[in-house]
């Protein structure tokens, strides 16, 4: 009976020799077999008894995996194959190109590797921009300090996110950096001193504080100058906007 059963399950075909039985994101996308489907993740199609094809779309949708199915008649699918098997076969770069892009399919892997701890731009997906600074992503959620709050976010209604990818260091602007914090220090301490006229030792002393709190302060004026300076990375993480920024790429 088991072997019955197996006998009757619905046969996968493979649409064209150029995509195989399973539909991939990148195929999909170069030969437009389902250009309707957004957050696109792969397709299958299934012979059925009747000389019709069931097909299942699997898509993503808020972080979830869901299925569509579609029937086609024997003319639509010999039409949908005619369509593919008369265009050029992908090449790796093609699929390169377009898997770059492809950044809804490996969001959670994208925002666990940004570097944490810096000021970043995200884009939810109602439209709405937060900025503060990255806290560490636990647990598929993206955490961003506010002035006043700190916003939780999961991951896939991240719609987008500017960020600094890695950061340089300036080497050559160090001691410059950290003269000026000494001497903005120094010239607060003084400051303070000509208001309180304090006794000798204690205006020395002052003078001390004013140059330390000036070298930490020129730390601080360092790595931020770092962290600006260095170059600036932007993902879009929506399929939509990833379909667009594809398109246009065409």
């Amino acid at each position: 009976m088991f072997g019955w059963l197996v006998a009757q399950s619905p046969e996968v075909v493979p649409l064209s020799a150029k995509v195989g039985t399973t539909v991939d994101a990148e195929e999909n996308i170069i030969f437009r077999i389902f250009p309707d489907v957004i957050g696109f993740e792969s397709a299958q199609i299934f012979a059925l008894p009747d000389n019709t094809y069931e097909v299942k779309i699997a898509y993503l949708k808020y972080g979830r995996k869901k299925i569509k199915t579609l029937n086609y008649t024997f003319d639509q699918f010999i039409t949908l194959k005619h369509m593919i098997d008369r265009k050029p076969a992908i090449t790796l770069k093609d699929r390169q190109e377009i898997y770059k892009n492809l950044t809804y399919l490996r969001t959670s892997e994208i925002l666990e590797k940004i570097p944490t701890g810096q000021f970043v731009v995200v884009k939810h997906v109602n439209g709405k921009k937060i900025r503060g600074i990255l806290l560490p992503f636990v647990d598929n959620r993206l955490q961003i300090q506010t002035p006043v709050q700190v916003v939780d976010i999961p991951y896939y209604e991240v719609g987008g996110i500017s960020y600094h990818k890695s950061f340089k260091t300036r080497l050559k602007w160090r001691k410059w950096i950290y003269a000026a914090g000494a001497m903005l220090g120094i010239g607060m301490a003084e400051i303070w001193n000509g208001h309180t006229k304090p006794v000798i030792e204690m205006t020395w002393h002052y003078r001390f504080m004013g140059l330390l709190l000036g070298l930490l302060g020129g730390q601080e004026m360092y790595e931020a100058v770092n962290i600006i300076s260095s170059p600036k990375s932007h993902f879009t993480l929506s399929p939509e906007e990833t379909l667009e920024i594809i398109n246009l790429k065409k």
